[in-house]
């Protein structure tokens, strides 16, 4: 064999060699690549759970602002004005979280069933005598929030029961407290 023929032949297997590398390497990004999606997204599925845990904790925490968010979820229009303040505070910062959620569903980085599963407390609200007539007066929503939330009112899918059913004690509490008489769920 002639020095140029054993030239090519090197050349050959070097070119061969080097493919090979480039097909591993391309299988070692594609796994990395996928490691890092599944991180990405898990860590977004936490931040959003945790917006919603960390919402509740609050509630369950301040005696006060528990029995606001029940009489507004009961009887909206009979709360006085600092209390729907305050109850319209804390809902835009859960109306600000599920916005968060259907923007990290759009992008690929969070799962339907997670985000339906955490819009539920803001359906209940919604779905229930009060929170009723407050949303139909909030503009506190984002269009996408208020189109995603419509939507599911309208589809009547997987709607969780309204809060004096989901929640019975937390809302009699508020026949409790402000007009000492129990009156019976609905």
């Amino acid at each position: 064999m002639d020095q140029q023929t054993f030239a090519q032949l090197l050349g050959n297997y070097g070119e061969f060699v080097g493919a090979i590398a480039v097909l591993v390497t391309l299988g070692y990004l594609a796994v990395q690549i996928r490691h890092n999606t599944n991180s990405n997204r898990s860590a977004s599925r936490q931040t959003l759970l945790e917006g919603w845990a960390n919402g509740n904790w609050e509630l369950a925490n301040d005696p006060e602002l528990l029995r606001i968010y029940a009489t507004a979820i009961m009887h909206w229009p009979d709360l006085p004005l600092e209390e729907k303040a305050r109850f319209d505070m804390g809902m835009g910062r859960w109306l600000a979280n599920l916005q968060n959620g259907i923007l990290l569903r759009d992008a690929g980085m969070l799962d339907h069933k997670t985000l339906d599963t955490t819009a539920n407390f803001m359906l209940l609200c919604i779905v229930s005598d009060g929170g009723s007539k407050w949303w139909e007066q909030t503009c506190l929503a984002w269009p996408e929030t208020r189109s995603y939330l419509e939507a599911r009112l309208s589809r009547g899918d997987n709607l969780p029961p309204p809060a004096q059913e989901m929640f019975p004690d937390w809302m009699a509490m508020v026949d409790r407290d402000l007009r000492s008489v129990q009156r019976p769920l609905e």
